[in-house]
């Protein structure tokens, strides 16, 4: 059942979708679907699956686009490095990423948020810096850093993997 609404939504989609896709094609051609993408980050590799990957017309670079079917996270939070997941996928390509976008695929399909240029090359840097800070830290026996704030810790469901609240009470616990 769940399938056929799946296919119904879809469907209804296709020629928006194909729209978007002659209208892109003057800068870029499809390259691969669901890519595989691999990196050395220090003494770790980093893995990921990209939804779609282009090549640039013009050159050698590429551009990486993530399906949203649901919401998609605002651009002022990927510009502010908040929301990581685009730029981690730019850390599995490296220097050949010239853009990374999100594609709202719903009622319309439109480039919803999008990173390129020296901006991207930043976030890229700020991320591989970050993530290379936590591996370290794992390393050496430090516990895993609990993240969220209250106002987006609310509407989580991995509260029981994140252990937040065991983290609050570890810092009450502490004698002053």
């Amino acid at each position: 059942f769940q399938h056929r609404g799946w296919l119904r939504r879809w469907q209804q989609t296709i020629p928006l979708y194909i729209h978007w896709q002659i209208s892109r094609e003057h800068d870029w051609r499809f390259s691969e679907a669901e890519y595989e993408g691999q990196a050395p980050l220090g003494k770790q590799s980093l893995q990921g699956r990209l939804d779609r990957l282009d090549r640039a017309v013009a050159d050698e670079h590429y551009a990486i686009i993530d399906y949203k079917t649901g919401a998609v996270p605002k651009q002022a939070d990927v510009d502010s490095g908040e929301a990581v997941q685009l730029p981690f996928y730019a850390l599995l390509l490296g220097e050949a990423i010239q853009r990374v976008e999100y594609l709202a695929v719903d009622k319309e399909v439109k480039s919803a948020v999008s990173l390129e240029g020296e901006w991207l090359d930043e976030l890229r840097v700020q991320q591989a810096q970050r993530l290379t800070a936590i591996f370290e830290a794992l390393h050496n026996g430090h516990p895993m850093p609990a993240w969220g704030d209250e106002k987006t810790c609310r509407y989580c469901d991995m509260q029981g993997l994140c252990r937040r609240d065991a983290w609050q009470q570890a810092d009450q616990e502490v004698p002053a």
